[in-house]
């Protein structure tokens, strides 16, 4: 209201009214009581506009106010928790997918309630609110607990889910149990936060015991025939690689319809202009797929400009297009299933390659056409993929027609490819690929026979050779690296950080593939984890590992990867009592300091007298005569067996280091050699090869 007149005033003196004006240097407030009925108090508010001085409330409209601004601000407030707890899961599990499963049954289960108070017509009060968060902090917790078990059965092999479950169940029942009293109070808002509770708890056991095994289990480890898990690189790197095929499966049929029935020229004309976009859109599907790690190796210079029938090992999917991109004249001897399937088989009629199925001695007449016009021909002998990457036996197609059109043979080998997407697989590893064009072998030439026979059953004996060859050239450490570290993914931010960083510090350990030998067993005292292991298995077929440690959580681990074979095993046990028989190589790597000088001696001596005729001994040690920088490797080696990352039997946990001339000393005393052939710049850390005299 305006101010009073100054004649006015004196009637704020009545007892009567000053208790009930409210008087300021420019406002006089008034106050108003309306005894309305419930039915009738929306027609006052609209009686009275809002801009007019006359501000109107009731009891109600100001508790509904009140609640919805309490439900505003906490919708805020569960939207950057979510937020802020996903962030800290995922940093919690060191993996942005294990942390996004593991809020799944945060998120299910508030929208679960949420929807459930629609259905029932609970409506938010300031009970509920409070209630809701705290169903909401107990989804967080049974998943972080569900997910910490589904985690320890996947690293160790062991049966660790059961205890964090009955966890989730005795705390789940208690919650229940005391919330679900209030369901004997007459207080409808007691009813409702009973309700809520109730309902909520329950959705939260029954979506942490259901969602995260099932995404765990069967899509992480177990979708589709496959060993290793499904990280979200490899979903995302999945996905691109089959949609890219897709696309080019589509691009080309567009197009090749288009050329086909819109471009007045000749069908030979015709062709080239689609092989060429299938050549070029093939490029650079492989330069996509394999980003940055790919090589073609060519040492005679070919340019494939001369017709040949190419061959070469088959053990992916990925070869074809790998093949096609690197001359838009090959055409491909192809059957029936790639006809009849959705994808491949209008590309493969529109690209006229020939259906092999229909029979070889058929397709001479059109080939031998195909030939004089310059294209080449890709078979691969083998005729299927193969499943261990080990050479098929070789049909003789490829050899009868290289006779029958009198044309060289182009033969070429592929390694990675297999490793990538093998056959049978949907999910594709992040991998390397390798392709080497080996010269050609002309009509004339008879090193491989003289017949189509003979040189198909020389051909695979040659291939075996060059393949075991390329492999050990091409598989070196760096090539395996992938695979060694996704065998430690998803089983704890620690381990897997501590797995990246010594790959980092140790050049993925291809020290140790160049030094030890590629034939025969292999004994790793100290193994740990199983790192260099489970490298030295992948870089040599032949060669046969045991690991050893003391600390039986790390052979377990170890033991429990999806790369592991006959070909490895790992024990727990003191390698001071530990029984040393002969083998080819013997692996000491940050073992000595935590034995006694006497127990250095035994162990080194036991691996002297059993190190077989051309076998190897590869010791790394902190080296005490470096002794400025071996006041680093001290620290390293004190804090990791103070934290208890490295256990030691000692009592004291005392270190006892020893020095390069002991090594050699000991060594020239049974007969052996010692030399250093690494020396690490910051640490006094050495790796010394032992070998016979």
């Amino acid at each position: 209201f305006e101010p009073l007149p100054a004649d006015k005033k004196e009637l704020l003196d009545s007892p009567v009214i000053s208790d009930w004006l409210s008087l300021s240097s420019e406002k006089v407030l008034a106050p108003l009581i309306l005894k309305v009925s419930n039915e009738n108090i929306p027609l006052i508010y609209q009686r009275f506009s809002p801009d007019s001085d006359i501000v109107m409330f009731d009891k109600q409209s100001l508790t509904v106010q009140f609640v919805e601004s309490v439900k505003h601000d906490f919708d805020l407030l569960v939207k950057l928790t979510m937020i802020f707890v996903t962030l800290l899961l995922i940093i919690s599990f060191g993996r942005l997918g294990l942390g996004i499963i593991t809020a799944i049954p945060m998120y299910a289960s508030w929208i679960i309630t949420l929807g459930f108070m629609g259905i029932t017509g609970i409506r938010f009060n300031i009970f509920n609110i409070i209630i809701s968060s705290f169903i909401f902090g107990l989804g967080v917790d049974y998943s972080i607990l569900i997910m910490r078990g589904l985690q320890h059965h996947y690293k160790t092999g062991q049966s660790g889910l059961q205890p964090y479950k009955v966890s989730v169940i005795l705390s789940s029942a208690t919650t229940i149990f005391g919330v679900g009293a209030l369901f004997f109070a007459r207080h409808p808002a007691l009813y409702s936060i009973a309700l809520i509770s109730v309902v909520g708890v329950a959705l939260v056991v029954i979506i942490s015991f259901v969602t995260l095994p099932l995404i765990f289990d069967g899509i992480i480890l177990s979708w589709g025939r496959k060993k290793f898990p499904v990280t979200l690189r490899i979903l995302i790197k999945t996905l691109v690689t089959w949609g890219n095929i897709v696309m080019i499966a589509i691009i080309m049929m567009i197009f090749g319809t288009i050329i086909n029935l819109l471009l007045p020229i000749r069908q030979k004309k015709k062709e080239m202009i689609f092989h060429s976009l299938f050549s070029w859109l093939t490029r650079a599907y492989i330069a996509f797929t394999f980003a940055f790690d790919r090589k073609t190796i060519i040492p005679a210079g070919e340019d494939f400009s001369r017709p040949a029938i190419i061959i070469s090992n088959h053990q992916s999917l990925i070869e074809t297009p790998a093949f096609l991109r690197l001359y838009p004249k090959i055409l491909i001897l192809t059957t029936t299933w790639v006809y009849q399937s959705p994808i491949f088989g209008p590309i493969a009629r529109l690209a006229n390659f020939f259906n092999v199925d229909q029979g070889i001695e058929n397709l001479l007449v059109p080939l031998r056409e195909k030939v004089r016009d310059g294209f080449s021909i890709l078979i691969f002998p083998e005729a299927h993929r193969s499943s261990d990457q080990k050479i098929q036996r070789f049909h003789r197609g490829a050899f009868y027609l290289a006779e029958k059109l009198h044309i060289d043979i182009l033969p070429a080998l592929v390694f990675g490819s297999g490793d990538f997407l093998p056959k049978g697989a949907f999910w594709g590893k992040p991998n390397a690929f390798r392709m080497k064009i080996l010269p050609r072998i002309t009509p004339d030439d008879h090193s491989f026979g003289k017949t189509y026979q003979e040189r198909a059953r020389n051909f695979r004996r040659f291939y075996i050779t060059s393949y075991a060859t390329f492999k050990a050239e091409e598989g070196d450490a760096h090539y395996y690296r992938r695979l060694l570290a996704l065998n430690y993914v998803l089983k704890g931010p620690i381990l897997e950080w501590y797995m990246r960083v010594k790959l980092k510090l140790e050049d993925d350990y291809e020290i140790y593939n160049e030094q030890m030998p590629r034939n025969g067993l292999i004994l790793d005292l100290g193994c740990g984890y199983g790192f260099i292991a489970y490298m030295l298995m992948f870089t040599g077929e032949n060669r046969y590992l045991t690991g050893v440690d003391y600390d039986e959580e790390k052979t377990t681990v170890a033991a429990h990867c999806f790369s592991g074979n006959d070909r490895i095993r790992f024990l727990c046990a003191d390698v001071t009592h530990f029984k040393i028989t002969p083998h080819d190589g013997f692996l000491l790597n940050d073992l000595l300091h935590y034995l006694t000088p006497e127990e250095q001696k035994s162990l080194l001596e036991k691996c002297f007298l059993n190190l077989n005729p051309g076998g190897s001994i590869l010791i790394r040690e902190a080296n005490t005569e470096l002794k400025q920088r071996h006041k680093k490797s001290v620290l390293t080696e004190i804090f990791s067996t103070r934290s208890g990352f490295n256990k030691t039997q000692n009592p004291g946990k005392k270190l006892y280091f020893t020095s390069a001339e002991n090594i050699r000393s000991l060594a020239e005393t049974n007969g052996m050699n010692m030399k250093i052939i690494d020396n690490k710049k910051v640490t006094s850390n050495n790796l010394f090869l032992v070998r016979h005299g």
